[in-house]
């Protein structure tokens, strides 16, 4: 008895071909990146000195407001990975599958967070790198060319 393979839209059968979930988020996370990315270099490199420093803090706190919101929310991810045989012996194995299972859904809720906190971190580090590590290793032509 021969097994048949399940055939996979081809792009030009006018149907779209599905994206794994993994690419699928990964180009979420680029798309975002570059957005955020796109709108504080523009800032800052239109604004003055004031605004340019208001952006940096604004992204930081942004960022970090949102890391705490999702740890917190997430009950500081304890029971990422766990079983129910690791958690109280106090509950019935029930309680722990329920809670283990709520944990995995409070992640699945704030997934976007960590999209958010990746996304606002990401220019705020680029720059710090680029003043405090490339400014100084760069030819003077190339310096130039980025300011």
């Amino acid at each position: 008895m021969r097994i048949q393979k399940e055939k996979r839209p081809a792009a030009s059968d006018g149907k779209k071909a599905n994206l794994s979930g993994g690419l699928k988020k990964l180009l979420i996370l680029a798309a975002v990146s570059i957005l955020s990315c796109a709108v504080y270099f523009t800032v800052i490199g239109v604004a003055g000195p004031e605004v340019q420093m208001a952006m940096i803090i604004i992204f930081l706190v942004l960022s970090c407001g949102l890391a705490v919101f999702y740890f917190i929310y997430n009950r500081g991810l304890v029971l990422s990975g766990a079983t129910p045989d690791m958690l109280s012996g106090e509950k019935s194995y029930e309680e722990r599958e329920a809670e283990i299972a709520e944990a995995a859904e409070r992640r699945r809720k704030t997934r976007w967070i960590a999209v958010a906190v990746f996304a606002l971190i990401l220019p705020v580090l680029l720059d710090a790198f680029y003043l405090f590590v490339l400014e100084d290793v760069l030819p003077s032509g190339i310096k130039s060319w980025l300011s």
